[in-house]
């Protein structure tokens, strides 16, 4: 295996184990928003949680096919920039993983989605949320992560 290899192996590990805050915070983002109605907000605060909804319970059913097509279009966008065949045996490798765990993830129907944005003021996300009782929550991201 090349160092090629071995370095995308371990940017994909760190990627998996690093928090998902830390990434954001990478990319300069420091809150992050959601969008609700006046009864999710009470929810929330009444619980002091957010709840994640079955990706099948969705508004918009082909949003997991969306993310499955983005994550398989990435993969693919970096086999061929790749300079070597083992490069490009990983990634198919890497293909048939992510395949093998979209087929498990939907027989079991077990994938469960929060969402959060970086758009402060979402035209689309106000109208969906609107009748006069929708609510932004901003998250400040740099309070929750202690910086070593």
């Amino acid at each position: 295996m090349d160092d090629n290899l071995d370095n995308v192996k371990m940017r994909v590990e760190r990627f998996i184990l690093e928090p998902f805050e830390e990434k954001l915070l990478e990319q300069n983002v420091n809150e992050i928003f959601h969008y609700t109605t006046a009864e999710g907000l009470k929810g929330i605060l009444d619980s002091g949680y957010f709840f994640a909804s079955r990706s099948d319970f969705l508004n918009d059913y082909t949003e997991m096919q969306y993310c499955w097509s983005l994550v398989l279009e990435l993969v693919n966008s970096l086999k061929e920039k790749s300079e070597s065949a083992n490069e490009r045996i990983f990634y198919d490798e890497v293909k048939q993983e992510i395949e093998t765990f979209r087929t498990e993830i939907d027989e079991l129907e077990e994938m469960f989605i929060i969402s959060f944005t970086k758009n402060r003021d979402s035209l689309a996300m106000w109208s969906h949320y609107s009748d006069n009782d929708g609510y932004n929550i901003a998250l400040n991201l740099k309070p929750n992560i202690k910086m070593w």
